[in-house]
């Protein structure tokens, strides 16, 4: 992870749902919300259902944002601190 702006960074292309949980763990057992951001996916076998079914079971809220402009509809999936 890098920080940027004072906030904790990763950046990937390969969600391992055990590895995601682990992180989510990390930020909650800090007090911190999880923001997963999914842009320019569209040639990417169906990556934001593969992104919603790890982060929803962590309690994500995921909403569709903006218009596709030929690469996917962007996603902001959000897991709240506990």
């Amino acid at each position: 992870p890098r920080e940027l702006g004072g906030r904790v960074v990763h950046t990937t292309t390969d969600l391992d749902p055990e590895v995601v949980a682990e992180v989510v763990g990390w930020h909650r057992a800090e007090g911190r919300a999880t923001w997963f951001v999914l842009y320019d996916h569209g040639p990417a076998a169906d990556y934001d259902g593969m992104l919603r079914g790890i982060v929803e079971p962590l309690g994500a809220d995921c909403r569709e944002v903006g218009q596709d402009v030929g690469l996917g509809t962007d996603w902001v999936c959000v897991v709240p601190a506990r």
